[in-house]
């Protein structure tokens, strides 16, 4: 018996090996996830302008950007696309001064979880259609840990 199944064209899913282990390809004829599901990624940091990222990162729409004030009164200033608790600002990114190698996981992490799929580029993600809050755990001068 020969089953069809959904394969994404992403250059790098077939090195994936954890697709084939939780059978990622049968679940996608089903559901390919939703865009009401927000997947909150708690780490290093996670790169905003990643081609596999940019595109799904969820913007919180109540919040005007570099403005320096909590416009939705959540209690986070400046949380437009994500928020940094290492550092207390609205910045999910890794340091710019630092080695990227010290702050890739939560990139690599946000990829497997909600990242851009059948973009002919990168990875695939295993709920493509989701997005990503990204949440910055780490302090800008520490090696990457999360405090």
């Amino acid at each position: 018996i020969y089953y069809s199944f959904y394969l994404p064209n992403d250059p790098q899913f077939i090195q994936q090996w954890y697709h084939n282990n939780i059978k990622s390809e049968l679940a996608w004829d089903l559901a390919k996830g939703s865009a009401n599901v927000k997947i909150a990624i708690i780490d290093d940091a996670i790169l905003l302008n990643h081609e596999d990222l940019k595109n799904k990162i969820w913007v919180n729409t109540s919040e005007i950007p570099n403005n320096n004030i909590d416009d939705d009164n959540n209690g986070y200033i400046d949380d437009y696309k994500g928020y940094d608790v290492g550092n207390s600002d609205g910045n999910p990114n890794p340091p710019n001064n630092r080695n990227l190698n010290h702050f890739n996981h939560g990139s690599h992490v946000a990829g497997i979880a909600a990242g851009e799929t059948n973009n002919n580029k990168g990875i695939s993600s295993i709920g493509f259609n989701t997005s990503i809050i990204p949440i910055k755990a780490s302090k800008d001068n520490s090696n990457g840990s999360s405090i």
